[in-house]
């Protein structure tokens, strides 16, 4: 009988044992986990980026997507043909860059290129003076390879001593509030083309002289700010700018319009008073703005706007007696008279 009942008792010590240690492996094991997510990142590798002293500053990417730049001074200068040491292999492994104070980059030309996960960057050093193609991504038609910026949305302040913004966020797709730009900046060529989620332009920079391709297939943009003198350049600028709803004011020193509203399908009025620069009334501007079907075109014997419409819309606007085709140039030579508002169905 002392036999059984010590045979019961261990038998009940072992399921005690066994409930204590389930027990605390349930306590132990998510602290586990935990510590397993507290885990430093590793570094994967680092670059001398440094100008001149290449050691003097240092880009170090980790595992979780962090690059991060440290050091002191200038930074190397990169192009299209000599891209940063990054680039290659590890474009697509970054997801947030970090510069830290005391490096002081004068360009940034291309450095983020095509860094397609890219979701932050913690702010542009105020040393920097160019910014062209620096978060651009590509669209290639011969390759069909496309690498677009979906996930960079904030964009940190902009330098005030910044000049250059040549196609700087070029294909950021996920882009939708564009930073304010300081009044230093002078060239804006491409720099919003293909942001088809921008809806937010806060300013354009009073010193502007470069706006060729700076909106073009922003497709959801509706309306931007007023466009500074000393604009010269709008080639293609609102190029498939579907939301947008009528032509901005332009200002009397643009010299070339070229494109500058074609395939902006959301138009459906030209306001009274609107006018493209006396520079451009015998100047071969192609295609400044499509006039269509319904829209409203005010316009006097003096006024002359160069248009580009296909054949067949030549043939078929021709016909409203209150609008004169040049069809040789293309051009809308005199429109509806001063006091008359009206339509092509009209």
């Amino acid at each position: 009988m002392d036999k059984i009942k010590t045979n019961m008792n261990a038998l009940l010590y072992a399921l005690l044992a066994g409930a204590l240690a389930l027990l605390i492996a349930a306590i132990i094991m998510p602290a586990k986990i935990a510590y397993a997510e507290d885990v430093e990142a590793q570094v994967v590798t680092s670059w001398q980026i440094g100008s001149p002293t290449p050691s003097n500053v240092v880009a170090t990417l980790y595992d979780d997507g962090s690059l991060i730049i440290a050091g002191s001074g200038d930074t190397k200068d990169y192009t299209y043909y000599s891209k940063p040491v990054w680039y290659e292999n590890h474009r697509f492994d970054i997801k947030k860059v970090v510069f830290e104070d005391g490096v002081t980059p004068d360009n940034l030309m291309y450095y983020f290129y095509c860094c397609m996960n890219l979701s932050s960057i913690n702010r542009i050093p105020e040393t920097v003076t160019n910014m062209s193609y620096t978060f651009a991504g590509i669209n290639n038609l011969d390759t069909k390879v496309n690498e677009y910026l979906y996930n960079l949305k904030d964009i940190p302040e902009l330098p005030a001593g910044l000049t250059n913004m040549t196609y700087t966020f070029q294909n950021c797709r996920g882009l939708e509030d564009a930073p304010v730009t300081p009044d230093s900046v002078t060239n804006m060529s491409g720099t919003f083309m293909n942001c088809t989620s921008l809806v937010n332009v806060p300013n354009l920079p009073a010193n502007l002289t470069n706006m060729s391709n700076t909106f073009a297939s922003c497709h959801c943009l509706a309306s931007v700010p007023e466009i500074p003198e000393g604009v010269t350049l709008m080639g293609n600028t609102f190029s498939t700018c579907f939301a947008l709803k009528s032509p901005v004011n332009i200002p009397s020193t643009v010299t070339n319009m070229n494109l500058t509203f074609s395939r902006c399908t959301g138009i459906t009025i030209i306001p009274k008073g609107w006018s493209i620069p006396e520079a451009l009334a015998t100047n071969r501007s192609r295609g400044i703005l499509e006039i269509k079907e319904g829209m409203d075109a005010p316009y006097g014997k003096n006024n002359k706007l160069k248009t580009y419409c296909d054949p067949s819309d030549y043939e078929r606007l021709s016909t409203d007696p209150r609008l004169t085709w040049d069809a040789w140039n293309r051009e809308l030579i005199s429109g509806y008279p001063d006091d008359q508002e009206g339509t092509a169905e009209e």
